[in-house]
């Protein structure tokens, strides 16, 4: 039977004496240093710590030094407090000054007066900045429309903005930074902003800029120069003398086109959901379609346009080696509620004796 005797100066003996044993169970508090004051250092910190968690077990409280002597008799913590009406009230207040910043609503009206017909060109997919684009004819056309007693509806893509990084190839169509598409847009958009309706989103300089920032400046562009901008789907009325005509207006529709209807988005979208809508009109798609058609007791519009990016790499791999830079222009009587589309400025010109 082996002895433990405590008298033993740097006793580490794997066994426990009943003496320690109970001066351990008496005091469960008691830390490293009480216990050598009591026996002195037989026992190193780690040995004193085992022997301790196999009497009390590992749950007990961690005895490492001397605990505190003063103790706490009051807190004057305060407990977190959320009312949610109280928020509530915040939050209206601020999305109503986030409109009244941002001017975004989804319905517009614009009041007009005219002797004679009101005819708007439908322009967008210009796609300034890019190496594949005809900038002498994108500028040709806004030159051409200054002449003539036209307004624009904008429906986006203006600028290339190619700066979502998905492949090298895309990123290095920008023959222009973006800082120079900007300003290059701006120059267009200052020159016609007396002649511009409506504006709306573009997949490109709106929607890359905001997915990487949480913003577009182009937005910001369109809102400064032209009577309305639509950053999603717009409803909007042009009142001339008293007619209303109805007009949706997005970069693009769901289900755009088909292989039998270039136009296709548009229609569904003024059969299914604006069905009050007189006029439905898009871009995106760099394929020019004009479709009038009755829906129920109303007849209606679609028209998208066509693009000045006629050297789109992407496009004559995937799509097609033909692009289309062609522009339809809507007419709106001024007398009774009418509406028609012409295929192009010179269509126009033609078909109304001012070639």
């Amino acid at each position: 039977r082996r002895c433990h005797d405590p008298s033993v100066a740097g006793m580490t003996s794997k066994y426990i004496s009943p003496e320690h044993e109970a001066w351990i169970r008496a005091n469960p508090k008691a830390n490293y240093f009480d216990f050598t004051n009591a026996f002195g250092s037989i026992w190193t910190y780690d040995v004193f710590r085992k022997k301790r968690a196999n009497l009390l077990g590992p749950d007990r409280p961690r005895m490492l030094g001397v605990e505190p002597s003063a103790t706490i008799v009051a807190d004057t913590a305060v407990e977190p407090e959320f009312d949610l009406r109280e928020w509530t009230k915040l939050i209206v207040q601020a999305q109503a000054l986030r409109r009244k910043a941002v001017c975004h609503v989804d319905d517009h009206i614009i009041t007009m007066t005219a002797t004679e017909q009101v005819p708007f060109i439908v322009l967008g997919d210009t796609h300034l900045g890019a190496w594949s684009n005809d900038h002498e004819l994108a500028m040709s056309i806004v030159d051409e429309i200054l002449e003539l007693p036209l307004w624009i509806v904008w429906v986006g893509d203006l600028a290339h903005m190619a700066v979502k990084m998905r492949n090298v190839t895309e990123v290095m169509d920008n023959l222009l930074p973006p800082q120079l598409q900007l300003l290059t847009t701006q120059d267009m958009m200052m020159r016609t902003q007396h002649r511009s309706l409506l504006a709306c989103w573009g997949n490109h300089e709106i929607e890359r800029a905001e997915v990487q920032l949480g913003l577009s400046p182009f937005a910001d562009l369109y809102r400064r120069t032209v009577r309305h901008y639509f950053n999603g789907i717009g409803h909007a009325t042009l009142r001339i003398n008293d007619i209303d005509y109805n007009i949706a207006i997005s970069h693009k529709f769901r289900n755009a086109k088909t292989e039998h209807n270039p136009v296709n988005g548009v229609v569904k979208y003024l059969k299914l959901e604006g069905y009050d809508r007189d006029i439905g009109i898009s871009g995106d798609s760099h394929n020019p379609g004009i479709m009038q058609f009755v829906h129920g007791p109303a007849t209606k519009l679609a028209v998208t346009c066509g693009s000045t990016q006629t050297g789109s790499g992407y496009a004559q791999r995937y799509f097609s080696l033909a692009t289309h830079p062609v522009f339809p222009v809507v007419v709106l009587d001024h007398e009774v509620k009418g509406f028609h589309a012409y295929w192009s400025i010179q269509s126009w010109l033609r078909n109304t004796g001012r070639a």
